[in-house]
């Protein structure tokens, strides 16, 4: 799977976040006493299998969410989710915390968000939701209104 994830990213551009994430997932094999330490066998592995599977998904994941193109041909979410539950809690949390961190050191959900298309990218800058204004914490009641949140 690492290597469908660096050839995939070649062929976009992605290669320098890619090396990052990769460096990470390595890394993170390569280190004993992780969060479940591999001296416990066969479940001190699987939190390095979850970490680098959710990693390439998470690239995967938000590659589609910004193009509306697969970035891998498999989806791993079916089995993350397995060794989500497997590993269990607060486990799988801070492996998941581990992970979206580093996507956003990576540079990698900024390098998609340049990827996206233009109208894609103008909702980034407006930070706009659905119903087409920022966020909902920035809204005044007033604002409210207008949305039909509020009554006569």
């Amino acid at each position: 799977m690492m290597k469908v994830a660096w050839t995939a990213a070649g062929s976009i551009g992605l290669e320098s976040a890619m090396e990052r994430i990769l460096h990470v997932v390595q890394s993170y094999w390569e280190k004993d006493d992780d969060i479940i330490p591999d001296n416990l066998g066969m479940i001190g592995l699987l939190d390095d299998a979850y970490c680098s599977l959710c990693a390439l998904q998470a690239v995967s994941d938000h590659f589609q969410l910004q193009t509306g193109k697969y970035l891998f041909p498999d989806d791993l979410s079916a089995a993350n989710r397995i060794m989500r539950k497997i590993i269990g809690e607060p486990y799988a949390s801070e492996l998941d915390k581990l992970v979206m961190n580093t996507m956003r050191e990576s540079g990698a959900i900024d390098s998609m968000k340049r990827l996206a298309s233009n109208e894609k990218q103008l909702d980034f800058a407006r930070q706009s939701t659905i119903w087409n204004h920022g966020p909902a914490g920035d809204m005044g009641v007033k604002a409210l209104e207008g949305i039909g949140l509020l009554g006569d």
